[in-house]
């Protein structure tokens, strides 16, 4: 299965089984105003995702608290329902051959035990993780979640993008995101 995690609309996405949103699309001239926002999801948001090749999008992080259910119920019926927007909880993604168990949030402790991917808006701290000495300036409590739940996989925000990498005397898996991320999970 692969994975796309995306910070930006305007980014050249790459054909996928699940791209991920971590930003508010809402371009911003038009996010000042509701009635604007609303028109853009169900116009112009809505043909992006039908015009992806990609078989779900989902969407995390977004400031939707303005955004009525019946303008949400739109979108939603006018991508098919191949969009979603979770936040703080765990969310199935089923293919063909697997089920793939996401997280998304801020809430380090509603993280499922075991969870395949954990996506979060902060850096966990290195060293509580791999209990060695390297000095980082991460999120103590997010790391002794992340080591008490195991995911296979915690994607969190930093400049950089980086590649799936084990940390030292840690099972999981860990990558920085900047702009855009692609990943094969099997």
């Amino acid at each position: 299965m692969k994975i796309g995690i995306i910070n930006n609309l305007n980014e050249k996405i790459e054909p996928c089984d699940i791209i991920i949103l971590l930003s508010n699309p809402i371009p911003k001239s038009v996010k000042s105003s509701v009635v604007k926002s609303e028109m853009w999801l169900v116009k112009d948001f809505s043909n992006w995702i039908n015009n992806l090749q990609c078989s779900h999008c989902i969407g995390s992080y977004f400031e939707f608290s303005e955004i009525s259910t019946p303008i949400l119920d739109r979108l939603y019926k006018s991508v098919k329902y191949k969009f979603e927007i979770i936040q703080d909880k765990e969310f199935n993604i089923i293919t063909e051959n697997q089920v793939v168990k996401f997280w998304i949030g801020k809430d380090y402790e509603k993280i499922p035990k075991n969870c395949d991917i954990v996506i979060v808006n902060d850096i966990p701290d290195e060293r509580t993780i791999t209990q060695t000495r390297k000095k980082t300036d991460g999120n103590v409590e997010l790391a002794k979640y992340i080591k008490e739940k195991l995911p296979q996989v915690v994607i969190y925000p930093s400049n950089i993008t980086s590649k799936l990498e084990s940390k030292k005397n840690c099972i999981t898996k860990f990558a920085s995101i900047a702009n855009n991320l692609y990943f094969n999970y099997d």
